[in-house]
This record gives C-alpha cells, structure tokens and sequence, in this order.
C-alpha cells in the first residue's frame, strides 16, 4: 500500500472508529460499572467516566496498557479468552472488534458471561461478513483484514453464538458509515492492485447497493453492532462445551 493509500486508510478508519464508540453510549443501569474488553490505551475508558461511569478495561497490548495506567486508568494486561476479573462483577461489558480476532470467540463469549450481573448488558461490534459491502468488495472488503481477523459472522452465525452463551439480542445500535468509509475502500481497492478507475467504479457501487439495500431493510449494514444482555438460564456452551464451531470463517 502507498504511503498516501495508507494514510487515508489510518485516518479514515480512526474518523469511522470513533464515530461508532462514540455513538454506543451504554444504558443508564443502577450501578454503572463498566468493563471496556480489548480497550486499547484507553480512549472510551475516558468517554464511560465523563459519562459518570465506573469504568475499567483489559487489554492484551502490555505497552497500550502500559500508556493508559500512566495516564491513571483503571486498565489491566490479560486477555478476552480469559478475563482476569471477578464473575457477576460488572453492569456493561462492552467489546468493540475484538471477537473476530479471538482464537475461540465462543470462549471470550462464555467469558463476558461470567463477569457479567444477572440482566447486565453486552455491547460487541464486529463486521457483517453477509453485508453487501462484503459481497460487492470481495477481497477488497476493508474488513476481511487477512490474517488478523480469524473469524466472521454473518446477523445469523452471531445470534447463535450469543444465545448459546446465554445472551438475548435487544437491539442493533449502529451499522457502519458508508459515505465516510470511501476513501478507506479506494485505498484497499488500490492496495491490491486495482487502478483509480476500476477502484472509483467498484466503490461507488459497493456504497450504492449498500445504501439502496438499507433503506429497503435489507441489510443490516457492514457491521454489527448489537446491545445484548445476558439471561439467568445456564448457557448452552457451558453445558455442551465451547467447540461449537460458531463463528469460523465462510
């Protein structure tokens, strides 16, 4: 990828990134404490306490948490598979393009069930491999991102894993943003080796179709991002076991 290509790709995946955090404000709840699951150095951590929440987050990256505990976060090493926090601990765990690159997704959801009160709510964003940006890209979907991304769900595979977990979908919260995603599929189109022409024309269609098949609520958009909440039942998974083999790769 171009230095150019590469830095509309930062930016424009920053600008779309934050977006999304900034719009998935959790539920008002009694307690209000907070689990911030692959959160980075910090920056919702940040946003959760100016909202007057409780808030603390895990992280694998020992040098983001490493930043974020010197800017006084309550942030911690350890991984989503297995959470070094006390169960039935937390209101709101919330997992922002974490559990497609999990090892054992059904693990790290079996895991936010765990730490997670009777009634607390999940919030998780991951991209929709069955969205129309996926089926018109093709190996230039933004969010195929070969070989980080180990695993994809389609609103079906997703749905399965969570109840089997022993979660309930409550509502989707936030689809993605086309039109400022442009720059980001040209500069992936262009990364792999498709000139401007043939990159402008494939993006324009993939936004076209994308934005005529929501309006027909026909699809739920590139990502999903879905307030779930967890139920009293027992989870299926830790009854049957976790290799169920939700949530590989189509």
């Amino acid at each position: 990828m171009s230095g150019k290509a590469s830095s509309n790709h930062a930016s424009t995946h920053a600008q779309c990134s934050r977006l999304g955090k900034f719009l998935a404000e959790p539920p008002l709840t009694g307690k209000r404490r907070l689990l911030d699951v692959g959160c980075g150095a910090g920056e919702y951590i940040r946003f959760a306490k100016s909202r007057g929440w409780q808030a603390s987050g895990v992280e694998i990256d020992a040098k983001a948490v490493d930043f974020g505990v010197k800017a006084g976060l309550d942030i911690v090493q350890g991984s989503a598979e297995s959470l070094p926090v006390e169960s039935n601990s937390f209101d709101v765990v919330r997992m922002w393009h974490v559990l497609e690159h999990a090892y054992s997704p059904m693990a790290v959801l079996a895991e936010v069930n765990r730490v997670l009160r009777p009634r607390g709510f999940f919030l998780l964003s991951v991209p929709n491999f069955a969205s129309s940006q996926r089926i018109v890209l093709g190996n230039c979907w933004p969010h195929l991102d070969v070989p980080r991304h180990l695993h994809h769900f389609n609103p079906e595979s997703l749905k399965k894993a969570l109840e089997s977990n022993g979660f309930i979908k409550i509502t989707s919260f936030y689809s993605g943003a086309p039109f400022l995603e442009i720059p980001w599929r040209l500069a992936i189109c262009r990364s792999q080796g498709k000139n401007l022409f043939a990159s402008t024309k494939l993006v324009t269609k993939s936004v076209t179709f994308e934005v005529l098949r929501r309006a027909a609520r026909r699809d739920e958009g590139s990502l999903l991002t879905w307030w779930v909440q967890k139920q009293t039942a027992t989870p299926i998974s830790q009854t049957q076991g976790s290799n169920t083999g939700i949530g590989q790769g189509h």
